[in-house]
C-alpha cells in the first residue's frame, strides 16, 4: 500500500555511553507513512486495544487525530521530517560515531529533537513531554550544558562484594558537549592516593587494618555505594570532580571484545581477546596488589582502556549496534549498575532498571549477598543455591530459606540475607560468629570512623544463640554471619506478619548479587481451602537467577479450579 505522510508511532529511550563502552542513542522511534485508509484500519486493530503491550496507544490515538493537519501547517510538516532524520541519525549510530570522533556538533541530533519536542508540546500530548524529559536527560549525562565526569568502576565478581566484586580498575569518562575523553588505570593507583586512615566495616576488619578504596563498595544498595566512592574520592584532591559512578562486570566487557575484536598492546606484547580478558583483568589485579612488575606490567590496564578506546572510532555501525545491546543486555541483568550526583538523571536511570538500589516491597523480599574475605585474593567460580518455601498460616508466613554452594572450595565466607523489616527469626543453622579481628587501637592511630558504617553498626544486635548478626539497613532488616557454603548449608526460618486479614495475593520482591551465578527456587504452601492460580513462574523448580525478578502468587478457592 503506498505511503504518502507521516505519524509518529513510538519512542523508546536508549542512549548509553558506559565507560570503555559507551551506550549509544537507541531511540525507537518510528516515523511510518500510511494513508487515510491505513489509518483507518490502524486505529481499530486489535494491536492497539493491547495496552500491556502499547502502554503509549490513548496518547497515539490523540495525536492521530492531529495528523490531517499536516497537509495544511507547513511548520507541523518540516518538525515531522526534522524528527525523522534526527531519529534516523541516532538508530543509525551516526551520533555515536560522530561522539567517539570527538566532533564539534555530535550532540546536534539531540538538541534539534529537544527543539522540536518543544514545538511539538502545543498539542498538549503526555508522550511528547515524556520524550523530551528523555532527550533533556541524555543532554546532561552527554555534558551538553558542563563538563561531566563518571568514574567507571570495573568489579571482579570472583571476589565477591555486596555491590558485586573487587573494584580492581577504573577509567575516567569525561563528556564536554558530547566531547569524550577517556582514561584508567588499576584501583590501586587510587589506594595509593587513598590517605585517609578510615576504620573499615567490621567485617573487612578481618582481612585489612584499613579502609582501601577498592573495597568502598560494601553496599549492596548500589546509590549507597556510588555516594560513598564519591564521597571518598573528592578527597583525593586531584582535579575533576564525579558526577556519577558506572560499575561494570567482565562479562560485559567480554561481549563487547567478541564484538570489536582483540585490543592489542604492541607495547608489551599483549593481545587482550574476549577470551582472555579476564585473566588480564585479574592478573593485574594480584599482582599489582602484590606489588609485583615484571609479569604484568603496570601501565597496562591504562594502555589497554587507551587502544580499546581508539579500536572503538573505528568500529563500524553494525558493530556499534551489538555493542548496545550487550549494555542493554549488561543493565537488564545487573552486569551493569549507575549512580548519578544529579536527582533528575538518578532517577531517570532507576526508571531504566540501572540504578541498582534496594527495592521497596509491600510483602515479602529477598536478597542474598555473598562476600569472599580472604587475606590473598581467592577467585571464585562457584554457583550459588538459594531455595525458599513459604508456608502461609493463620496469622503469618513461614519462610524457610536455604543457601548452598554448587560445588567449590572449602573457605570461609560472610553472607548477608535482607529480609522485609519486621520479620520474626525462628530458626538458623550452619552459621558463626567472628566478634575478635586482629586488635588495632584506631584511636591512637589517628583513624575516624565513617558516619555511614557507624550508624549501621549501631544497629547490629549479635545473637549468640543462633550466631547471628541482626542489623537495619536500606529499609531491610539483615541477618549476616559466617559460613562454609561448600560444606554446609545455610538455613533460616523466620515469620513475616501479614498487613491483612486473609492475603488473596502475595508478592516477593528477588534481587539478585550482581555478577553472581545463583540458582533460585521458590515453593510455597496455601492457607488451607486455598490454592495458587496458575502462574508463569515454575514453582518448585530450579532456575537461573539472571536478572531482579517481581513474582506475583494469587490465591483462590481451591474448588475453583
Amino acid at each position: 500500500m503506498k505511503k504518502n505522510w507521516k505519524g509518529i508511532i513510538y519512542l523508546v529511550i536508549g542512549l548509553f555511553l558506559l565507560g570503555l563502552i559507551f551506550y549509544s542513542s537507541n531511540y525507537v522511534l518510528q516515523l511510518k507513512e500510511k494513508n487515510s485508509q491505513n489509518l483507518s484500519s490502524l486505529s481499530s486493530s486489535d494491536f492497539w486495544k493491547e495496552e500491556a503491550i502499547f502502554p503509549e496507544r490513548k496518547a497515539i490515538e490523540n495525536f492521530l487525530r492531529y495528523l490531517p493537519e499536516v497537509k495544511k501547517d507547513v511548520k507541523l510538516k518540516d518538525v515531522l521530517a526534522a524528527v525523522t532524520k534526527d531519529v534516523e541519525s541516532i538508530e543509525g549510530m551516526e551520533m555515536l560515531k560522530n561522539i567517539l570522533q570527538g566532533k564539534e556538533d555530535a550532540l546536534m541530533p539531540l538538541q534539534d529533537l529537544d527543539r522540536n519536542f518543544s514545538y511539538l508540546q502545543k498539542y498538549n500530548l503526555d508522550f511528547i513531554d515524556n520524550w523530551k524529559r528523555q532527550t533533556q536527560n541524555w543532554l546532561l549525562f552527554f555534558g551538553e550544558q558542563k563538563p561531566q565526569h563518571y568514574l567507571v568502576a570495573f568489579q571482579d565478581p570472583e571476589i565477591p562484594r555486596p555491590s558485586g566484586g573487587l573494584l580492581g580498575a577504573y577509567a575516567i569518562l569525561s563528556f564536554d558537549q558530547g566531547k569524550i575523553d577517556l582514561e584508567g588505570d588499576s584501583i590501586f593507583v587510587l589506594d595509593d592516593l587513598f590517605f585517609n586512615k578510615v576504620v573499615p566495616p567490621f567485617p573487612l576488619r578481618f582481612i585489612s587494618n584499613k579502609w582501601f578504596f577498592h573495597d568502598l563498595n560494601w553496599f549492596f544498595d548500589f546509590p549507597f555505594t556510588g555516594r560513598k566512592i564519591i564521597e571518598y574520592y573528592d578527597q583525593l584532591g586531584l582535579e575533576q570532580k564525579l558526577d556519577g559512578v558506572i560499575s561494570i562486570n567482565p562479562g560485559v566487557m567480554k561481549e563487547i571484545l567478541s564484538v570489536l575484536g582483540p585490543v592489542e598492546i604492541k607495547k608489551y606484547d599483549l593481545n587482550i581477546t574476549a577470551d582472555t580478558f579476564e585473566s588480564f583483568f585479574q592478573n593485574q589485579i594480584t599482582e599489582r596488589a602484590r606489588q609485583v612488575v615484571n609479569e604484568t606490567p603496570q601501565d597496562s590496564f591504562s594502555l589497554f582502556i587507551k587502544n580499546l578506546r581508539v579500536q572503538l572510532n573505528s568500529a563500524s555501525e553494525s558493530q556499534l549496534q551489538q555493542i548496545v545491546s550487550s549494555i542493554q543486555d549488561g543493565l537488564n541483568d545487573k552486569e551493569i549498575q549507575l549512580f548519578f550526583r544529579d536527582d533528575t538523571l538518578e532517577y531517570y536511570f532507576d526508571s531504566l532498571n540501572g540504578a541498582g538500589k534496594v527495592l521497596a516491597t509491600a510483602d515479602d523480599y529477598l536478597a542474598v549477598v555473598i562476600d569472599s574475605l580472604q587475606r590473598s585474593f581467592d577467585y571464585s567460580t562457584e554457583e550459588r543455591n538459594i531455595s525458599l518455601q513459604s508456608d502461609f498460616t493463620s496469622s503469618d508466613v513461614v519462610n524457610s530459606l536455604t543457601v548452598s554452594n554448587q560445588g567449590g572450595k572449602d573457605k570461609e565466607e560472610y553472607i548477608q540475607v535482607y529480609l522485609p523489616a519486621g520479620i520474626t527469626i525462628k530458626k538458623v543453622q550452619n552459621g558463626f560468629l567472628k566478634k575478635n579481628p586482629e586488635p588495632w587501637s584506631y584511636a591512637d592511630l589517628g583513624f575516624t570512623e565513617d558516619i555511614d558504617v557507624k550508624l549501621l553498626e549501631r544497629t547490629k544486635i549479635y545473637d549468640d544463640k543462633n550466631n547471628i548478626e541482626i542489623f537495619e539497613e536500606s529499609g531491610k532488616t539483615v541477618v549476616a554471619s559466617w559460613v562454609h557454603l561448600a560444606l554446609h548449608p545455610f538455613v533460616i526460618q523466620y515469620t513475616i506478619p501479614y498487613k491483612q486479614h486473609s492475603p488473596t495475593s502475595w508478592k516477593l520482591q528477588l534481587q539478585k548479587q550482581s555478577g553472581q551465578k545463583v540458582n533460585f527456587s521458590y515453593n510455597v504452601s496455601p492457607l488451607s481451602g486455598q490454592t495458587i492460580r496458575p502462574t508463569l513462574f515454575p514453582l518448585g523448580k530450579s532456575i537461573p537467577l539472571e536478572r531482579d525478578t517481581d513474582i506475583t502468587l494469587y490465591f483462590i478457592p481451591a474448588s475453583n479450579l
